[in-house]
């Protein structure tokens, strides 16, 4: 199973497409504060690639058998929200920055804690592929794949990475 800080990994990097508009918005103004954020987006964006991979080559497997599959990549866009607000601070004089970390840090604590790996923009960026599946024996889980088909009905290998997320493997170990 995924431990917490790996599932914390995976929900910052849900933020750092944010991290990264606000980055751009600052080079104007703070090429430091800039290429913070720049770098932190980068290490967030690597780290999380790396992680998936090495899950996905030594993770213990196990054999999914899916009886339903919803695409949910559509949710993404609905994310994409909260990477305007770097944006409208830009319009303004000064930029309250300790707000902006304190909706960032309540925003990351809301998607650990409910599981929404999904509503991550960057790691469909790096070619994940979101689907809500449910087993034949009635658990519905998330299941993430990088394949860029449609998970269909029947058997796949997969790493459980939750108790309600799955990542489909696609190694060889």
């Amino acid at each position: 199973m995924l431990a917490a800080p790996t599932r914390f990994l995976l929900t910052a990097t849900s933020l750092a497409p944010a991290l990264l508009v606000y980055g751009v918005t600052l080079w104007e103004d703070s090429r430091s504060a800039s290429w913070f954020c720049l770098i932190v987006t980068a290490v967030l964006a690597g780290a999380s690639f790396a992680l998936l991979r090495v899950i996905d080559r030594y993770g213990a497997e196990e054999t999914m058998k899916i009886k339903s599959v919803v695409h949910k990549d559509s949710q993404l866009l609905v994310f994409l929200v909260a990477y305007v607000l770097p944006l409208v601070y830009a319009e303004q004089e000064a930029v309250d920055v300790a707000a902006l970390v304190v909706f960032l840090i309540i925003v990351t604590i809301t998607l650990y804690r409910s599981d929404i790996v999904h509503v991550n923009p960057l790691l469909g960026l790096l070619g994940y592929h979101f689907f809500e599946v449910q087993s034949e024996d009635g658990v519905t889980r998330l299941l993430i794949t990088t394949r860029g088909r449609a998970v269909r009905s029947g058997s796949i290998r997969a790493v459980p990475l939750s108790p309600f997320m799955s990542l489909e493997r696609v190694r060889t170990p």
